[in-house]
């Protein structure tokens, strides 16, 4: 078999063309970090009845979408989601609204797989890079600082080629996980369901998911355009008779859901058996799980998905910064210390749900399932948790190692902490123009918000401390590090000359939701969320919380 050895290849080697290694491949353009991107199908698959796979963003996901400029064109084909509706199945549902959700995109958005593989595929296009198609990853060997890497192509050829790093996006039969030696662990067993695409006649909103909970199992539905809605189901056991199943499908509804909703036609249906799986761990040494390599979840919830784009996100500044900054090679342990704990959050929340739908006891599971929804409907801070969870936005790295907390209290619990994402808020900067604070940090890199106000009469987090931090920073960081000086209308006129790109406080519109009011700073990662807040400028401080990128 023909063998070559290619010695001149880019410092990362991405191992599947999916949405999570596409999100990852476009993600490192940001910072010109060159990479190889491999998948073994000849092509993007195209739109068909066959491939067709819903895909749910969610508020957070659609933030750091709008934040790589990706969002817009999606806007267009997809369709937007308000929000959950839990039934009992009750005529009268309990509401779970996204517009509860502290996010510039309070919905969730409806598209199929297919249109935002190709809208990442272009985009990476546009910014010179393409996917090497028909190549597989098909073995690898971890050296003392590279990962030598087997690539097969569609044909003789093979290819042994070393790479710094090795970023496993292959999915859940991952040839980067078995050569790991690493197997994913179930959390939940394998839940047989009934997937359909279906026509439906009667009340269902098609602007909200709903969720139907029954005895027999949870029915969830979710619309893709009016009266047209999939399906996910939960049945015990599964019939793999396709005629079998229609049959169950035309019960479920009747019996679980409400004899008044009408199965119109079915586009699409069969049998699944889903299972909740997850790595022991997302890396070692110089090679990495990402997405369903990495975890594997129900697609009812569209919690997946999601998480494996942010495991792209989150992954791509680390290698950016070791490549580029000399940030130390420890730094990429952090990807699996940060993501494995968000991971096992979602098969925990996905076992609670299983739970709930094979409770056998009929009594116990209303009795249990009422007091939920009655806590639910009795206490909107209940309902506004559930929106932050079941949107991302509340995913954290508050208990991460890049993470440090110094200050002592909030006023609000709206108020950014260390480690919680960076809130989208909007900014005043007069009254006839208005921007977010995403706008702000869209150049790739960290950034510091610092606020100089004085605390008392003494002068305690004044301007002159602000400013000997900063200078500081500016020549020991390592990395990109943009500074954003937060002023008061009061302060600008005497600062505006010496900080010309300063912020104009306006209400506290800018130090509210970060937490740094009356004075502070907030560290913002390449990531969106933040890094160290602290009320004081005490660089010993920031030091600690900076190792990882202080010279």
């Amino acid at each position: 078999m023909p063998h070559k050895t290619n010695k001149t290849t880019p410092p990362v080697l991405i191992a599947g063309a999916g949405l999570t290694g596409l999100m990852l491949a476009f993600a490192l353009t940001r910072s010109d970090t060159d990479f190889r991107i491999i998948d073994p199908l000849p092509a993007s698959p195209p739109p068909s009845p066959q491939n067709s796979h819903p895909t749910v963003l969610l508020p957070r996901t659609l933030e750091l979408l709008a934040a790589y400029d990706l969002l817009s064109p999606l806007l267009e084909k997809g369709h937007k989601l308000l929000g959950w509706s839990l039934f009992d199945p009750a005529p009268q549902p309990t509401p779970i609204d996204f517009d509860r959700v502290d996010s510039s995109h309070p919905f969730a958005l409806v598209l199929q797989k297919t249109d935002l593989l190709h809208h990442l595929e272009n985009a990476l296009a546009q910014s010179g890079k393409s996917v090497e198609r028909g190549t597989s990853l098909s073995g690898f060997r971890m050296e003392k600082n590279t990962v030598s890497c087997r690539l097969e192509k569609n044909g003789p050829e093979t290819e042994q080629t070393s790479f710094r790093f090795l970023a496993g996006c292959d999915g859940a039969n991952s040839t980067t996980r078995l050569g790991l030696d690493s197997k994913l662990e179930a959390e939940l067993d394998e839940q047989p369901m009934v997937v359909a695409d279906v026509e439906l006649g009667g009340s269902l909103r098609s602007d909200r998911g709903s969720v139907f909970i029954h005895p027999e199992g949870l029915t969830f539905f979710l619309p893709l355009r009016p009266g047209s809605f999939r399906i996910y189901a939960c049945i015990q056991p599964l019939s793999s008779a396709k005629g079998v199943v229609k049959t169950e499908l035309k019960t479920i509804i009747s019996r679980r859901i409400h004899p008044t909703l009408q199965l119109l036609e079915i586009d699409h249906i069969n049998g699944v058996n889903i299972r909740s799986a997850l790595a022991p761990q997302f890396s070692k040494k110089n090679v990495f799980l990402l997405g369903d390599a990495a975890h594997t979840h129900s697609p009812a919830d569209s919690q997946g998905i999601n998480s494996g784009l942010q495991d792209s996100i989150n992954l791509a500044w680390k290698l950016s910064a070791v490549l580029h900054d000399d940030a130390p090679a420890a730094l990429l342990e952090t990807y699996s210390e940060e993501r494995l704990p968000i991971a096992r959050n979602l098969m925990h929340a996905t076992l609670r749900m299983g739970n709930l739908s094979q409770r056998s006891d009929r009594s116990s599971l209303h009795s249990w399932k009422d007091k939920i929804l009655s806590l639910i409907n009795v206490l909107p801070p209940i309902e506004n948790t559930l929106a932050r969870d079941l949107s991302q936005v509340s995913v954290h790295y508050r208990q991460g190692p890049l993470t440090l907390e110094q200050r002592d209290s909030f006023q609000t619990r709206s108020q950014m902490r260390a480690g919680e994402r960076l809130p989208n808020a909007e900014i005043i900067a007069d009254k006839d123009r208005r921007f977010r604070l995403y706008d702000v940090v869209k150049n790739h890199g960290f950034h510091l918000f610092v606020a100089p106000k004085n605390l008392d009469a003494t002068g305690t987090g004044s301007y002159g401390e602000a400013r000997a931090l900063v200078d500081i920073l500016k020549n020991d960081f390592r990395g990109p590090l943009h500074i954003h000086w937060v002023l008061t209308p009061r302060q600008s006129p005497e600062l505006a000359a010496e900080l010309p790109d300063h912020l104009i406080d306006l209400g506290g519109c800018i130090s509210h939701p970060l937490g740094i009011s009356p004075c502070g700073i907030a560290l913002i990662r390449p990531d969106y969320y933040c890094a160290f807040a602290s009320n004081d400028f005490d660089p010993s401080a920031i030091r600690q919380s900076l190792l990882f990128f202080w010279a």
